[in-house]
Formats: C-alpha cells, structure tokens, sequence
C-alpha cells in the first residue's frame, strides 16, 4: 500500500473516523483545559516537532503492543476536509497497520505527496490527534503549544522505555517555561489548571 492509500479518500470513510475521534477528544476544547473525553488515566508530555520525526514510529509501535491495537489512526485538525482537497484525492485522515507503522509512518506524515513540497502534514498540520483501534491511547498535538500530550488507560508504562524525550506533570511547566515561546506558560494560573487537569486520576 502506497502512502496514498493510508488517507482517507471518501466522506463516509471521513466520517466514520470523525465519530471515534469525538468520543476521545473535543475539539473545541484548548489548553489548559483537558482535551480529552474521558477524565483520568495516566499522561506522558514531549514537544510537538517529536511527532513528525521518523523514530515515533517506534513510540506508536510499544503503544500499540501493550494495548493491543490493530492499527494507529491519524486526523489533521482543525478540519480534516481541508486537507489535499484542492487535489481532489484525499482528506487529513491517515490509517496504518500496526505491522506497518516502522516502514510506513514517516514516509506517510513527511514524505507525502511530495518531499519538501511543504504540504506533508508535518509542515502543514496545525493539530493532529493519533489513536489505536482499541482507544486504549490518544495522542494530542498541537503546533500552536508546541506540545504532545499522550494519554493511556493503562498503567503500564513499558511503551516510554528508552525515550527520554517524554516527562511528566511534575516536569512540565520547567521544560515549557524554559524552553516554549508561548507567553502564556508564564502565568501561574495556566499551570495551576494545566497541572488540575492533566496530573495522573483514576
């Protein structure tokens, strides 16, 4: 299957990946608020560009061993009708198998449809929201924040072995004070609801 292929080509194939995104996450929704549908769970932080690099590959590759997943969905926001439709082929809503994910992930979000045309989504996408087919795990992304926020389920951590890149909510507002431009990660009240929101529950 070529990259292609992956994407969504037809509204009611859009559509059907539309309904599971909206029982994961709300869209009208921003940070500091909690994204995500469901309350609790446990959460994981890294930066935004991290996303689009080829290893992540291999982040979505252990989520998807330990919660079992068939394939990794991905959905360009804010509105994935948008996405390529000049060309008439397709809409902002990515599909790989899980076997496929080291092979194909990157060449499909970096190297589509052409290579340094600046319309792959990882130049383009403004938000992107990955799951797996079991909605064990959501991952949301966004460029604006510069950030990526992973959510599981689950409690078994195994998936972050060896990718230091990821810290927690006792870590983040370091890292993104210090390193995001973002003024708002200056204001302790954007951290107290950002902390309320995103520390660990269950």
């Amino acid at each position: 299957m070529n990259e292609i292929e992956r994407f969504a080509s037809d509204p009611e194939q859009l559509h059907a990946v539309l309904g599971r995104l909206a029982n994961l996450v709300d869209t009208a929704r921003d940070l500091p608020e909690s994204v995500f549908q469901t309350e609790g769970g446990e959460y994981a932080f890294c930066d935004f560009g991290r996303v689009f690099r080829r290893e992540f590959a291999s982040v979505l590759t252990q989520l998807t061993r330990v919660a079992g997943d068939e394939y990794v969905q991905l959905v360009s926001l804010p509105e994935p009708r948008d996405y390529l439709l000049p060309s008439g082929s397709s809409f902002g809503a990515l599909k790989i198998p899980t076997a496929e994910l080291a092979a194909s992930y990157w060449p499909a979000v970096a190297l589509w449809p052409e290579a340094g045309s600046g319309k792959a989504l990882m130049y383009s996408a403004v938000r992107v929201v990955l799951f797996g087919s079991q909605g064990g795990w959501t991952i949301w992304a966004d460029r604006f924040w510069e950030i990526a926020i992973v959510r599981t389920d689950f409690s078994d951590s195994s998936w972050r072995d060896g990718m230091d890149y990821f810290f927690d909510i006792s870590s983040a507002q370091n890292v993104y004070t210090e390193f995001a431009q973002r003024p708002e990660f200056e204001s302790p009240g954007f951290w107290n609801a950002f902390t309320q929101n995103y520390s660990k529950r269950r």
